[in-house]
């Protein structure tokens, strides 16, 4: 045991000494050091191993392949004549990371004279790669060019032997790149420039305040892009749908058995932590085209996603009908209207528009709130804070502006969710 541990320590000890010191490999134009040209290249069939010697008359190519590798399969037979071509001027060196027997075996029943050298940590090491085949030019002491099979060819070899250069662009392999992990995450595989369509669902993130951006039902042009960040269900449909931000919770139906718990923790939440709490983060990246489409994208994610089914329908829907019996002023003052500060006491709403009170009851209240005032021209009104005071105390409060609240049934569009594959609709 120690001494495997001893042969080891050496090995390690001229590798660290041989490769370049940059642990990255050489690259086109490298020039290759003396211990380049030092280290013994094993062949296959017992015969002696050999050294490369630097001669700037004499091309190398070194083909890294295997035995189960179709491309360099095909390969072989085109370098096996083109190393009969070009004799001595050219070396062909086949670098197999299969086991001797098996490669000399290979080329045998093929009857081919290339000299089948064996696979190093070394030579692996000067020139790193991922895929194979894998080509590595060297020409007057330097690296000339790093290919795919493609770029081998009688006029490459002739162009750089005649010392006119190939032109050849370069193979790089993406040698940091884990297949096991996302694609473009943390810079796995790039930084995602490339993507063409990308669509994401995730859990909250912690410090971001509720965003989205969505082309609405009358946006024109083209649109390449959608995004969510800490918003609930409905809201997410919401938008996919081409629903006003606006649209109430009060025509929003819920008929779910096991709503969605947040992404990634595995549990189910309940039909209020969906509406108000459990929030998740949603982006799409398409090609530009148009909002109707890019919305149905939006919708067929969260779908897929959620497990869930959403969907604009007409039902009937218990409603409030808000009514006037009689004329409204405003004072004139400069408009303003508090209708989202929970701290506040009283709503103010000042020389603006009765819509503004019928959005402020569609927040607070079950039933959908109708506008049927007539009212055309600025109010004002103060009345108590529906986020501190109860129905009663509201109603009263509109009573004495003359405004009623009066339950009606009516048709309305309303936004559904329900169970996804399966439920019944």
């Amino acid at each position: 045991m120690n001494a495997k541990i001893g042969v080891a320590a050496l090995l390690w000890l001229w590798l660290s000494r041989v490769l370049p010191a940059c642990g990255q490999g050489l690259k086109v134009g490298d020039r290759l050091p003396p211990a380049f040209w030092q280290m013994p290249l094993e062949v296959a069939g017992g015969k002696p191993s050999i050294r490369l010697r630097e001669d700037g008359r004499q091309l190398i190519l070194l083909d890294f392949w295997a035995t189960w590798c179709g491309p360099c399969i095909r390969s072989l037979s085109r370098l096996d004549s083109l190393q009969r071509e070009f004799g001595p001027r050219l070396l062909v060196l086949p670098v197999s990371s299969d086991p001797p027997e098996k490669t000399l075996a290979f080329m045998a029943k093929r009857k081919l004279g290339l000299p089948p050298v064996a696979a190093n940590d070394s030579l692996n090491a000067w020139f790193p790669h991922r895929y194979i085949p894998h080509y590595v030019w060297i020409h007057g002491g330097a690296v000339a060019a790093i290919t795919g099979s493609g770029a081998v060819s009688r006029r490459a070899v002739g162009q750089l032997l005649d010392g006119g250069g190939a032109g050849l662009s370069t193979k790089d392999d993406r040698t940091d790149f884990d297949h096991r992990q996302p694609l473009f995450l943390k810079g796995n595989g790039g930084d995602g420039s490339q993507v063409k369509y990308h669509s994401l669902l995730s859990g909250p993130i912690a410090g971001l305040n509720r965003m989205q951006s969505v082309p609405g039902e009358g946006a024109t042009g083209l649109h390449s892009r959608i995004f969510a960040i800490n918003c609930t269900v409905p809201e997410l449909y919401r938008m996919a749908l081409g629903a006003a931000l606006s649209f109430p919770a009060n025509r929003i139906v819920l008929q779910v058995s096991e709503p969605p718990g947040p992404v990634g923790q595995g549990k189910k939440g309940s039909p209020s932590a969906m509406e108000k709490e459990d929030t998740y983060c949603y982006e799409l990246l398409v090609p530009p085209q148009t909002a109707g489409r890019i919305r149905a994208h939006m919708l067929a994610d969260l779908d897929r996603y959620l497990g869930l089914r959403g969907g604009m329908e007409e039902r009937p829907v218990d409603c409030y009908e808000l009514r006037a019996g009689r004329p409204l002023g405003s004072s004139g003052a400069a408009p303003e209207a508090n209708i989202y500060d929970p701290r506040a006491s009283r709503i103010r709403i000042v020389n603006r528009p009765i819509t503004v009170l019928a959005e402020y009851l569609n927040n607070h209240l079950p039933r959908y709130v109708i506008d049927s005032t007539g009212l055309k021209a600025p109010v004002d009104l103060s009345l108590p804070n529906m986020e501190r005071a109860g129905f009663d105390l509201l109603e009263k409060s509109l009573r004495a502006y003359g405004l009623r609240l009066v339950p009606v049934k009516r048709t309305l569009p309303v936004l559904v969710i329900r169970d996804g594959a399966g439920s019944e609709p």
